[in-house]
């Protein structure tokens, strides 16, 4: 895909369950990386295309009479979010990785930033209401910090999820198929998506399709 952002590379939530996570900020954890591929959208007139990804995180919160909050499987809830695959200082992503490790990137490390590095990584996520042109509310992630001392301290919970990265450039076919259909069909429609199965590109950027997650060979700590 790969999941390495670079400063120079050129968002939207779901959630398959019924419980919406309650507003405000909560003890969360980075379990699924998702490649959605290139895709391509217009912007004040324009066609552009940039390289997009879907963090999930499991969400660690409590309603607002303190009681835990689960899905109606005993599991805890999920956020998703999608972002463009960019560490440039006006990026969505790269904001909000500054902000959850809690100091900037050096040059180095934002020419090529291993986002496999949050996988499995705590932090407390904001959550705030989105309310689309149908007048109905979603939730969407507002950003993220570290987790305080105090809450480390005292001991972080066990993670539920397992952790899981799917990489267009060597597709987990058995993961694939759990994704809700409209994942499903964003990702089909990339041209990487199309490569698979050898149909022809249908962007016209070439410098929107790079190599995969096996060039993951620096590994920046993330913290």
């Amino acid at each position: 895909m790969g999941l390495i952002i670079s400063e120079t590379q050129s968002d939207k939530s779901y959630s398959r369950e019924f419980v919406k996570v309650p507003l405000g900020s909560h003890l969360a954890r980075c379990y699924e990386l998702i490649d959605l591929g290139t895709q391509s959208y217009e912007y004040q007139g324009t066609l552009k295309v940039s390289k997009k990804v879907m963090i999930k995180w499991e969400i660690h919160s409590e309603d607002e009479d303190g009681k835990a909050t689960f899905t109606d499987k005993g599991d805890p809830l999920s956020q998703s979010e999608e972002y463009t695959l960019s560490m440039h200082e006006k990026s969505n992503l790269g904001a909000l990785l500054r902000s959850w490790r809690g100091k900037d990137f050096t040059e180095e490390e934002r020419k090529a930033f291993n986002l496999g590095n949050i996988l499995g990584a705590w932090c407390m996520l904001s959550i705030i209401p989105k309310t689309n042109a149908a007048g109905k509310e979603f939730r969407n992630v507002g950003g993220a910090t570290p987790v305080p001392a105090i809450i480390k301290k005292s001991g972080l919970p066990k993670g539920h999820n397992e952790l899981r990265t799917f990489d267009l450039d060597k597709p987990d076919m058995a993961f694939y198929e759990s994704f809700s259909e409209g994942t499903k069909a964003k990702i089909n429609k990339s041209p990487e998506w199309q490569a698979l199965s050898g149909k022809p590109l249908t962007l016209d950027d070439p410098n929107a399709i790079s190599g995969g997650l096996e060039n993951m060979d620096d590994d920046i700590p993330f913290n």
